[in-house]
């Protein structure tokens, strides 16, 4: 096979997994982390608005130079998609680009789909480099690991699962291919101008995921590693890598501020990925001697969990996804041990950035500032391993003595084989995460209800605000939690529905929710209706390729409530 035809095989590779995630873009189910991104969009500048021309703020400097630069519509222009960054823990990179492809005035689906298009793109563009870093490859016959490395990310379902929603996983999987990509280069800086441009454009990545803080510095502390092995003086050496991570650390300081100002920069690990029994955070055992063996169960057991769960590319705890986790983890063993005793100048720079990376993951997850999780927190890690799966592949067909006419046969059937498996298990996959609701089922079920309801979502719901068609015949109100209901409502308001889509109300419980509402208006009759014909609400929050498969199938809770003159505007 010609280098014609692989760039052939290149771009339809590409095809393929683009059409798999642009297939069902709009119908995978809205959560939490999805529509919260356009909510941030379209209405958290409002709220810093009122800020910026309140009274009391009228003298301050601070607010003096936003309404200049407000008035030049500058504010805006930054604060809305960078207002995400203040609402979520994604970094803001991805959402300048989603707040140019979205409008309030856009349709529900459209929404769904502009929304979801940079996540499409950032997944396509790793996918892309990942076998780029093959087709780059100096070596001829190392060229062909462009086909099976490029076939497990496009069809790995913990990356199919991020590109169909709105946050930046995959951005944080562009980021990190860009950064593998860059060990094929030798960086031997010269000039103060070199030493700028790599800690800028490093430290830029770190916009795209906060993850790339600790990936960045590790290419950095490579590349120093390697620099300074081939100077005589580390002086030398010293006085361009200052300037580097001066520059490094200046890119990423105003995403440390939004993180300080969030609290993320304070947290530990998040309750939702360290497993139900916190399997997944590590803790040092009272006794210290129990330490080794407890280490080494940690480490095997959960990466090997998260390994499974980050490659899989057939339905989830079947026969099939055992028996291809075990199979591709002993080509992982393999091609570790392969590129650890590999002479080839960039198969090293590969393997030394990688153990430099791991070192400081590990570290992290010691420090329990990371978990060791099989969930879309170690996407990042996709791309290490498919390419040291690949070069386990090679290295078996090396020591085989077969020609490389066969071992591209071998190549090809290999990733023919993991094609039609997953192609076998697509459509019920991808229909355990159909939305179960459109804007046209929510509208007929209003428009069956007694009075014309106002309607208040609440538990970090924003899916009816951005119900266009919705908002024009009815009111929505939107709180964080109950705490934050209303205490009026719209002249001549004869009902109330509140819910929430996550399907996690607190409890179904009626007396609950009176307690909850008793305070706020104290007047009001409650009654609480159970819709069970709305499937619309059955959804669930994702939180990676596990825990799509516990799926929460709570019904959506209604509340009519009668109100009396006194809870009215």
């Amino acid at each position: 096979m010609n280098l014609k035809t692989f760039w052939i095989v290149f771009f339809v590779l590409l095809i393929i997994a683009a059409t798999t995630r642009l297939l069902h873009l709009t119908e995978f189910f809205p959560n939490l982390d999805d529509t919260h991104v356009l909510y941030a969009i379209f209405f958290k500048y409002d709220e810093l608005k009122q800020k910026i021309y309140a009274p009391e703020n009228e003298t301050k400097p601070l607010f003096q130079i936003l309404r200049t630069l407000d008035s030049y519509g500058i504010v805006e222009l930054i604060y809305r998609p960078l207002s995400v960054s203040f609402l979520t823990t994604f970094a803001p990179m991805q959402f300048f680009i989603t707040h140019l492809l979205t409008s309030l005035e856009d349709s529900y689906q459209s929404l769904l789909w502009w929304g979801r298009i940079p996540s499409v793109f950032f997944a396509i563009v790793a996918i892309a480099n990942i076998g780029l870093y093959f087709l780059l490859s100096p070596h001829q016959e190392k060229k062909i690991l462009f086909i099976p490395a490029m076939t497990l990310m496009a069809f790995s379902w913990e990356s199919i699962i991020a590109s169909q929603q709105m946050h930046n996983y995959c951005a944080g999987l562009a980021a990190i291919s860009f950064l593998i990509l860059a060990t094929r280069k030798n960086f031997q800086l010269t000039s103060w101008k070199q030493a700028i441009f790599l800690g800028s454009i490093v430290g830029f990545f770190s916009w795209w995921q906060y993850s790339m803080m600790y990936y960045g510095a590790s290419l950095l502390l490579y590349f120093f590693l390697n620099d300074a092995k081939k100077k005589s003086s580390l002086q030398k050496v010293l006085r361009y890598w200052f300037i580097t991570g001066i520059c490094f650390v200046g890119v990423i300081s105003p995403l440390l501020l939004i993180l300080k100002y969030t609290g993320v920069l304070h947290m530990s690990t998040n309750y939702w990925n360290i497993g139900d029994n916190e399997e997944y955070l590590f803790k040092f055992p009272d006794n210290f001697l129990e330490f080794p063996i407890y280490a080494l169960k940690f480490f095997t057991l959960n990466f090997f969990e998260t390994f499974s769960a980050i490659t899989a590319f057939t339905a989830y705890q079947s026969t099939s996804y055992y028996l291809f986790s075990i199979v591709l983890f002993l080509l992982f063993v393999i091609g570790c041990a392969a590129c650890l005793f590999s002479y080839k100048e960039k198969t090293i720079a590969f393997i030394e950035f990688t153990s430099i990376t791991a070192s400081v993951l590990i570290a992290l997850i010691l420090m329990q500032k990371l978990t060791l999780s099989p969930t879309r927190h170690q996407l990042t890690l996709l791309p290490f391993l498919v390419i040291l799966i690949s070069y386990g592949l090679k290295f078996l067909l090396d020591i085989s003595k077969i020609t490389q006419k066969v071992q591209l046969f071998a190549v090809l059937s290999f990733s023919f084989l993991v094609a039609i498996w997953f192609m076998m298990h697509y459509p019920e996959e991808q229909s355990k995460r159909k939305a179960l609701y459109t804007e046209k089922d929510f509208k007929e079920f209003l428009q069956n209800a007694p009075q014309k309801p106002v309607l208040i979502e609440y538990a970090w719901t924003t899916v009816a605000q951005l119900m266009t068609d919705v908002k024009k015949e009815y009111f929505v109100f939107t709180a964080k939690n109950l705490e934050n209901l209303p205490i009026s409502y719209p002249e001549n308001t004869q009902s109330v529905i509140a819910f929430n889509f996550l399907g996690n109300s607190p409890s179904s419980d009626s007396v609950w929710f009176v307690k909850m509402m008793q305070p706020i208006c104290p007047s009001i009759k409650f009654d609480e209706i159970q819709i069970d014909t709305l499937r619309a609400i059955q959804t669930a929050h994702s939180f990676g390729y596990i825990s799509m498969q516990k799926m929460l199938k709570n019904n959506m809770y209604v509340y009519k409530l009668s109100l009396k003159e006194n809870c009215r505007d």
